[in-house]
This record gives structure tokens, C-alpha cells and sequence, in this order.
């Protein structure tokens, strides 16, 4: 799982290490999130991509200053992923709160126009 935390540092913990937990220095958020937009269309687990996404989504506290920062072929990789992302996907819902959805829906909306 991704969480980020005010040192920007990624801190990973998997469910065969509950006592341990290692730490990696993280890049900014946007780059993480166009790795991941890149990554969904031809990695071995887009479902995973996809969750990384969503939640990487949910995370952006300023759309429009990470969307004013982007380059437009940055905007552009974002848009073509659009319908694997399938934002509107009601199984979302047994993995991330409604309100993490919407704000992951919405942050999309804002990047791609």
C-alpha cells in the first residue's frame, strides 16, 4: 500500500511483514501518478495499476497546480487511460470510501481538461 507521508516517503507495508516496515524515497506525487498512468496499459497487473491510481488520485490535494505544471503529452497519457481506469466502476466501492472515489474522479476531470 502507497502512503505518503510528510517527508515524502513512500512506506510499504506487506501482509508477510506486519512487524517490519521498509521505507523508499518517493517521487512527487505527479510523477508517481504518470508512471502509473503509463504503466496501466502494459503492465503484467493493471489491476493493481489501477488501484495505485485511484488512490494516487485521491491523494492530490491541488489538481489545477499539478495540471498547470503538466506537459501536454503528460495530459495526454492521463486521457488515454480513461477508460481502463473505468473511474466509474462500482467495484470500486469494495475497495476505497466514496468519498475517496469522488475526489479521485474529480481530480481526474480536472487534470485531463
Amino acid at each position: 500500500m502507497l502512503i505518503e507521508n510528510s517527508a515524502n516517503v513512500i512506506k510499504l507495508n506487506g501482509a508477510q511483514q506486519t512487524a517490519r516496515e521498509r521505507t523508499y524515497p518517493s517521487p512527487h506525487c505527479s510523477a508517481r501518478l504518470l508512471i502509473k498512468a503509463r504503466s496501466l496499459l502494459v503492465h503484467q497487473d493493471p489491476d493493481a495499476q489501477r488501484q495505485d491510481l485511484v488512490a494516487l488520485l485521491s491523494y492530490v490535494d491541488d489538481p489545477l497546480e499539478m495540471r498547470d505544471q503538466m506537459r501536454k503529452t503528460e495530459t495526454t497519457w492521463l486521457r488515454r487511460i480513461e477508460k481502463p481506469l473505468n473511474l466509474g466502476d462500482p467495484l470500486l466501492g469494495r475497495i476505497y470510501a466514496a468519498d475517496d472515489i469522488r475526489r479521485a474522479q474529480a481530480t481526474y476531470r480536472l487534470l485531463v481538461n
